[in-house]
């Protein structure tokens, strides 16, 4: 006697695979919606003006911030001696919202002896990272030069050497943007003068234009500058 037959299977239908792919899609929609994500870290903003307020009551230096431009914050702060021994003023800024466009303003003068002055020849070298100067750039009434480093990630400079006598500083205006960019933040750079003072202008504490010769002194390495380190003042410096 023959046993009962087989059920005949029938193909599916495109209408029932449509079915099973948004199953799926909607099960791992909702695995991935219930994932923990680690909210992004918002970098610190410091109190930029009054750390220069404080080294101009200090040392009697009229070191600068970025003033006026919009979407900027200060990220970092810091005043002590570079490995050259030069007392430094450094400030990083972050644009937002991105936040990864940055920017450091870097000051600093030299002393009357030959030592601080052969000094300032490997500064400038390591702010820049060993940049090839690539022509000047006019900003107000001052000249400043153009640098680029060899870097992956092109860095551009701009950089004020002051010949004259203080209280004028060298201020290296460094980062990754352009130098249009660039040239807004250093045209903006305002001092911060000490309590019961008025604040001055980059021309009124006579800036002159560079020589436009190359940066003295052979490239030295040096560690890169942090643009988000913990504020650092270090109150025993003086001119």
């Amino acid at each position: 006697m023959p046993g009962p037959e087989a059920p005949i299977r029938r193909p599916g239908t495109w209408r029932n695979l449509f079915f099973s792919m948004a199953l799926v899609f909607l099960v791992v929609a909702g695995w991935f919606a219930l994932m923990p994500r680690s909210a992004p870290i918002a970098r610190a903003e410091v109190d930029v003006v009054a750390k220069a307020r404080e080294v101009n009551a200090q040392a009697g230096w009229p070191v600068q911030v970025i003033d006026g431009v919009p979407g900027w914050r200060a990220t970092s702060v810091s005043w002590a001696r570079s490995e050259e021994g030069l007392p430094t003023w450094q400030a990083g800024y972050h644009r937002l919202p991105d936040d990864q466009a940055y920017v450091l303003v870097g000051q600093t003068r030299p002393g009357s002896d030959g030592a601080d002055r052969a000094a300032l020849g490997s500064w400038l070298v390591r702010q820049v990272r060993d940049g090839a100067r690539v022509g000047e750039q006019r900003i107000g009434s001052a000249t400043w030069e153009r640098f680029i480093s060899g870097d992956q990630q092109a860095r551009r400079s701009l950089v004020m050497r002051v010949t004259t006598a203080a209280p004028a500083l060298t201020t290296v205006v460094t980062g990754n943007l352009t130098f249009e960019e660039l040239g807004q933040l250093a045209g903006s750079l305002r001092a911060v003068a000490a309590r019961g003072s008025s604040p001055a202008s980059p021309q009124s504490l006579g800036w002159s234009p560079p020589t436009g010769s190359p940066l003295p002194g052979s490239p030295r390495p040096g560690t890169p500058l942090a643009l988000v380190a913990p504020v650092v003042v270090a109150p025993a410096i003086r001119a």
